[in-house]
């Protein structure tokens, strides 16, 4: 199996523990992916950088994967912002999409339950251990 071509959904692999089928470091995670589409955003020439703030670059069309064109459509309809603000917003939204491209894909397993019938736990598989290796 290939691994996936976006660097949000590779980097995702990598968070994966596969002893406890949850991510590692969960509360800085959204921050990495977010980090991770800027910079695929940036190579692909999708956004520029102006003085310290991002723009994006409207002739460049846009990305193939949802969340690189959500992050596109995010920056093209606010005013220039540094890129400390776009590493910093967003939530575990970002999260949730980039889990469920990649369960999509086929890469990873996604089971969602409940402990003791109130709390909502999520048990992430990677299919090819290989992957997160």
């Amino acid at each position: 199996m290939e691994p996936p071509h976006t660097l949000p959904a590779r980097l995702y692999l990598l968070a994966c523990d596969q002893r406890t089928g949850r991510l590692t470091s969960r509360c800085e995670i959204g921050y990495a992916l977010r980090a991770a589409a800027l910079a695929d955003l940036l190579l692909d020439g999708r956004i520029t950088d102006e003085k310290g703030k991002v723009r994006q670059v409207e002739e460049a069309g846009r990305p193939d994967d949802p969340f690189l064109e959500e992050m596109v459509q995010r920056i093209g309809h606010s005013r220039p912002r540094s890129w400390k603000h776009w590493v910093r917003k967003g939530g575990s939204k970002d999260i949730r999409t980039v889990r469920d491209l990649l369960a999509k894909g086929g890469w990873i397993r996604v089971e969602e339950r409940r402990v003791l019938g109130i709390f909502p736990v999520t048990r992430v598989t990677v299919r090819d251990p290989r992957m997160v290796k």
